[in-house]
């Protein structure tokens, strides 16, 4: 049962995609050149496309274009099919025109269009072709149908190739700028790619490496992700912080310039202090007599019982053993 459903599926979709192809109109058209259309080019009328280009192949020597059309698309029978580009370097295309005199009937399935009404529109390849003729000794009645060719390109693209003049303008003027940096830049590639030829192991390992840490950062994408969140959940708190303590933080920045500004008036009498501290501490040894400050403390030390006395009970042997004393007394 299965079976039969699944074979009555596929021989409706058979049938389905037979109607739908069946519903192009097949039109052929025979060119004296059709350039570098590619198969599958587009067919477009008033600039809707309308169908594709299914063959290119050779009969004779004209070129045989099998094209397949939107029956819709209500062509006339006598119209004109011309191969055009859509913009001076862009991809080719087949566009069906109306004829220059009256229609007749309509375009139908397996209708030719001769070559008596096909042609090419002029190309900047083609214009390019016919002036490097010219340039290299071809005669000067060629040059009449270039300029005509090249009026036919540009015709009524004047704004876009000004447009493009004046971009292409400042494109040189800023490589005319930079032509030293480009020049050097360019020998410094070409430098590194010297190495790289030279040293084939080091770039085999470069690239070695990038693929074990592309290994290591796929192994680690879970970690990553939840690393990323957790720093956008705490860039949301501290952006949530930043708000609620703005007013805080600009308080407590008031409060400091005026600490620093009192610290600022107080940094005059702090250097003279500084700087007395530094001249009395040079002065200080020079004050000392010798060693006899020493001498002194120790014979301070030694005599710890009480002073002797004099018959007239005066302390005649007691000796001042003050700092001030041992300081400011004669040099001994």
């Amino acid at each position: 049962m299965r079976t039969r459903l699944a074979a009555t599926l596929v021989f409706a979709l058979l049938i389905a995609g037979c109607s739908l192809s069946n519903s192009r109109v097949q039109v052929v058209a025979f060119f004296e050149d059709v350039g570098d259309l590619p198969t599958r080019a587009a067919v477009q009328s008033a600039d809707v496309r309308i169908g594709t280009v299914s063959s290119i192949e050779l009969q004779g020597y004209t070129a045989k274009v099998t094209m397949r059309i939107d029956p819709d698309a209500r062509l006339p029978q006598n119209a004109l099919a011309l191969i055009r580009s859509t913009s001076l370097l862009g991809e080719k295309f087949v566009e069906l025109l109306p004829p220059k005199e009256g229609e007749e009937g309509r375009l139908r399935d397996g209708d030719f269009i001769p070559v008596s009404r096909t042609g090419k529109a002029p190309a900047l390849d083609d214009v390019l072709g016919k002036l490097g003729r010219v340039l290299q000794g071809g005669s000067l009645s060629e040059l009449g149908p270039l300029l005509r060719s090249a009026a036919e390109i540009v015709r009524g693209k004047q704004t876009e190739l000004g447009r493009s003049i004046e971009e292409l303008k400042d494109l040189t003027g800023t490589l005319s700028v930079h032509s030293a940096d480009i020049s050097a830049a360019i020998v410094n590639l070409d430098s590194a790619f010297s190495v790289l030829s030279s040293e084939p192991g080091v770039l085999s390992d470069a690239v070695g490496s990038s693929a074990d840490a592309a290994d290591i950062l796929a192994s680690q994408q879970k970690n990553l992700d939840r690393l990323l969140v957790s720093l956008d959940g705490f860039s949301s708190v501290m952006a949530r912080y930043a708000a609620d303590s703005v007013t805080s933080s600009d308080r407590a920045l008031d409060q400091l310039r005026l600490v620093l500004d009192e610290v600022m008036k107080t940094t005059t009498d702090l250097d003279k202090s500084l700087i007395a501290l530094a001249h009395f501490t040079d002065l200080w040894p020079r004050s000392i007599p010798g060693d006899y400050i020493q001498l002194d403390v120790v014979n301070a030390g030694s005599n710890v019982g009480p002073p002797a006395t004099s018959s007239t009970g005066s302390a005649s042997s007691s000796r001042e053993t003050t700092l001030s004393g041992m300081l400011w007394s004669p040099i001994r």
